[in-house]
């Protein structure tokens, strides 16, 4: 498996976990509302998210605040300008990358 990815490849990873994380917590969520919770079926989805959760708890201050804002729950563009400065910002944001990856994989 590649591990020297480039800004862009960290980028989508991180954006296809943070995605597919919403999409089985949402998953999960509709399945306990509607009384359709099964162990069998839902074992991998809620290890899944019990993955990512353990992954943004360990993340510092600065990297759960750009995960969540960039890739969790997108807000505005230009949400991190009451935070850093720009090159800051996206230096953060390449090691906040880089810790979630880290995290995630090993």
């Amino acid at each position: 498996m590649k591990t020297n990815y480039n800004y862009k490849e960290k980028e989508t990873l991180v954006r296809f976990h943070c995605h597919a994380y919403n999409q089985v917590k949402r998953s999960i969520q509709v399945k306990e509302l509607i009384g359709e919770v099964h162990e069998e079926s839902m074992g991998y989805d809620l290890a899944y998210v019990l993955t990512i959760d353990d992954v943004l708890h360990s993340l510092d201050e600065d990297a759960y605040r750009i995960i969540a804002h960039d890739f969790l729950e997108p807000t505005h563009k230009n949400w991190w300008m009451d935070y850093y400065a720009k090159t800051t910002y996206y230096r953060l944001k390449g090691r906040s990358m880089d810790a979630f990856l880290r995290c995630l994989h090993g």
